[in-house]
Order: structure tokens, then C-alpha cells, then sequence
């Protein structure tokens, strides 16, 4: 998810294609997927800092998940994570075939539809 004007989106595609390529051609390091983890594992104990923030997740893990704890099991799940683990699900999903886009955009926002149509024929 994400924001941006208009006029930078054929540049994010840009980028999105060849970090795609990069990952298919070099798959991605320990150092890369540690710094995964770590950001994760704080963006989880930082969003618990307030009654609110541990209510919403709370509430969201149960919704979907039919379990208020599983924030302990979500982050065990991420720190066991290895490279083969990445690289396994990214051959499996991030294949042009099944590639999907959407996007919001305001209705004075012409030509945006294009972009992302333009870089799946790239991809």
C-alpha cells in the first residue's frame, strides 16, 4: 500500500520491475532478510505501545485469524523465516501471469489507468 502523485508513478513501476528482476536474478541476502525481521519485530511491539494500538490488534488477529494471541505465533512465524523460504514463495507468486494491480485514483487523473497496464508488459 501506498501514496503518491501522479507523475511518479511510472517511476515507482520502474523501480518495482527492476528490484522484481533483481530478486529473480540474485534472490535476496541474510542481511537483507535480518533487516526484515528486525523491522518487523519492532513495527509489532511498537503498534502494542498504547491500550488502543493492543486492542486493534487484538481484535484483528482474532477476526482473522479466530486466535487474540497470535501476534506470539505471527512473529515466531517471521523470525524462522529463511532465504529459501523468500525465495520459494516469491518464484511461486510473483509471476507475470498472476500478477494483479489495483489502484484509487482521482477521475482528473487521466492516463494513470495506462501505467500499471504498460509495466505488466514489461514484466
Amino acid at each position: 500500500s501506498f501514496s503518491l502523485e501522479k507523475e511518479n508513478l511510472q517511476n515507482l513501476l520502474m523501480g518495482l520491475n527492476q528490484e522484481l528482476k533483481n530478486l529473480f536474478a540474485n534472490g535476496i541476502t541474510s542481511e537483507e532478510l535480518q533487516k526484515a525481521k528486525t523491522s518487523i519485530s519492532a513495527s509489532e511491539f511498537y503498534n502494542m505501545e498504547t491500550v488502543d494500538q493492543l486492542a486493534r490488534k487484538v481484535g484483528s488477529y482474532y477476526f482473522y485469524m479466530q486466535d487474540p494471541e497470535y501476534h506470539k505465533k505471527y512473529l515466531k512465524l517471521i523470525l524462522n523465516l529463511k532465504v529459501t523460504d523468500i525465495e520459494k514463495v516469491a518464484r511461486k507468486y510473483l509471476i507475470p501471469d498472476r500478477v494483479c494491480i489495483s489502484g484509487i485514483y482521482q477521475a482528473e487523473a487521466t492516463g494513470v489507468d495506462r501505467e500499471p497496464k504498460n509495466w505488466l508488459k514489461d514484466y
